[in-house]
């Protein structure tokens, strides 16, 4: 006869409560038989027997069983069950302090790593945050205590310079995708799990969780609600988006970022799939925070007695998007340097997509000829473009003309401020206007387009980017190089300025 199984039966930690020693042997009796028959041994140096009396622990013989197996009296003040230290009931202190040191130990190791930024918060979440989210519900954490974790983390992540010591910390638990560093909140986590769990006994309705709800543990999922931890519900990413929104400093970046011209998908990327150190992640947060110490911030902000002007120039105020991407000093070298390197990715890509070369290289060890050019195509590099009249601005940073489909795109690379986003691919297009019409003209091209590349200091990304990317055929992870080109481009000129 075929049997269908539909159910498979195991055990591992069993706990045997009884009235007195006479009924807990006939108990283990059974259990006893139940293990021979299904050929499973009990594992006894683990097993005890704790006998108490009005909530102490006394000590009696040991209990043995008729196959002649032998468990010992508990001699210890305390056993592991569950992972829970207890005797009568749980040792709740003792727990949480364990529980606690071995959080915060797992965070120091995994920090301490040489894993990039992302990897080490997923770390966190995956292998030191469930130490705790397991004891909750079962473990009497208090709202003070759980927030002293989440602020023990950021100390830590601060002291390994993963975290500026007053960037945004809403934005550290904002997820990912949506411009934060994705670090689990343990607070929130402890709300949704708690309120969750006392949603589940009270909405149950067996035998078992009846007999639950009548009785009054004093702690119990049933009057959590009670608890100061379930005072307020969890914030949504939409609620901690419009919080940071309205902050003066943090809520800039994150205002530009949901502006219609960005590519907020795109724009993100560095936080989602670029692989940067930790170090170099918190960095550039803390620069689209506002929150690094410039000689302005110093001033009005932390109100030093010092003079505001940039320390490079001396004729403007030295706030962070001034170094970024305003100061005269440093456009002909540092700003010219990353915006080149940008340049150097698009030409370095086209020119191995028209078969102008074929060796692959980094864009960094890259030097574009001013002309490259076969029997199909000409490409040119930073050279004047001479048409039949004179036009003001003729030399873009990369002119391609398909001599087959008789026709040319002029690309224009640039890195502004993250407000001057869409003026800037405003003012590339109408800038080159004269000169398509010119090459149009000369050439006798079908079509010359102009395509502007935009990406702002802070890593915004402009819609029209990913556009041109798709118009041109390149490859879909040209933009993320792009986007780690700029990013790194930017902490190294505030690095290099600040002497951080």
């Amino acid at each position: 006869m075929n049997y269908r199984m539909s159910h498979l039966m195991y055990m591992d930690d069993l706990k045997l409560y009884a009235i007195n020693e006479h009924q807990l042997q006939s108990m283990l009796e059974l259990v006893s038989r139940f293990s021979e028959k299904i050929k499973m041994e009990f594992g006894l140096n683990k097993c005890a027997a704790a006998h108490y009396k009005k909530g102490k622990l006394k000590g009696t013989p040991n209990i043995k069983l008729m196959n002649e197996v032998e468990i010992n009296t508990l001699k210890e003040p305390a056993y592991k069950y569950l992972g829970m230290l207890q005797t009568g009931q749980i040792k709740d202190r003792t727990m949480r302090d364990i529980t606690k040191e071995k959080y915060l130990k797992r965070v120091k190791t995994v920090v301490r790593t040489y894993l990039p930024g992302k990897e080490k918060i997923i770390a966190i979440n995956s292998w030191a945050v469930p130490l705790i989210t397991y004891t909750y519900g079962v473990l009497k954490w208090s709202d003070t205590e759980v927030k002293e974790m989440d602020r023990a983390t950021r100390k830590i992540l601060t002291k390994n310079r993963m975290h500026h010591p007053i960037a945004s910390t809403a934005r550290l638990y904002l997820p990912r995708t949506n411009g934060g560093r994705g670090l689990s909140n343990l607070e929130d986590i402890c709300r949704k799990q708690v309120i969750s769990l006392q949603k589940y006994f009270n909405n149950k309705e067996t035998t078992l969780h009846r007999a639950i709800r009548t009785v009054d543990t004093g702690y119990s999922v049933l009057n959590l609600a009670r608890n100061e931890i379930t005072d307020r519900s969890p914030l949504s990413v939409g609620d901690i988006v419009q919080e940071l929104k309205g902050k003066a400093l943090h809520g800039k970046y994150f205002t530009e970022l949901d502006a219609d011209c960005v590519d907020k998908s795109k724009s993100v990327k560095y936080l989602t799939e670029i692989p940067l150190t930790g170090e170099t992640e918190g960095f550039i947060c803390a620069i689209q925070d506002q929150v690094i110490a410039t000689r302005s911030h110093r001033k009005f902000v932390l109100k030093e007695n010092i003079t505001d002007r940039c320390r490079m120039c001396n004729q403007f105020s030295e706030s962070i998007q001034h170094i970024s991407s305003g100061c005269p000093t440093l456009a002909p070298t540092s700003y010219t340097e990353r915006h080149n390197n940008i340049a150097k990715i698009i030409h370095l890509e086209l020119s191995l997509i028209l078969g102008l070369q074929s060796v692959q290289t980094k864009y960094f060890n890259y030097t574009p000829e001013p002309v490259m050019e076969n029997s199909s195509h000409k490409l040119y590099w930073d050279t004047l473009i001479l048409p039949d009249k004179t036009v003001l601005h003729n030399k873009p940073d990369i002119l391609w003309i398909n001599k087959y489909k008789k026709e040319c795109f002029i690309i224009d690379i640039a890195v502004p401020l993250d407000q001057n986003l869409q003026k800037t691919a405003t003012e590339k297009i109408q800038k080159y206007q004269d000169l398509a019409y010119g090459l149009k003209k000369v050439y006798q091209l079908n079509k010359a387009i102009v395509l502007p590349f935009v990406i702002s200091a802070n890593g915004l990304i402009h819609k029209d980017f990913t556009r041109n990317t798709e118009l041109l055929k390149l490859n879909p992870q040209l933009t993320n190089e792009c986007l780690k080109a700029a990013i790194l481009g930017t902490v190294r000129i505030v690095r290099k300025v600040l002497n951080i």
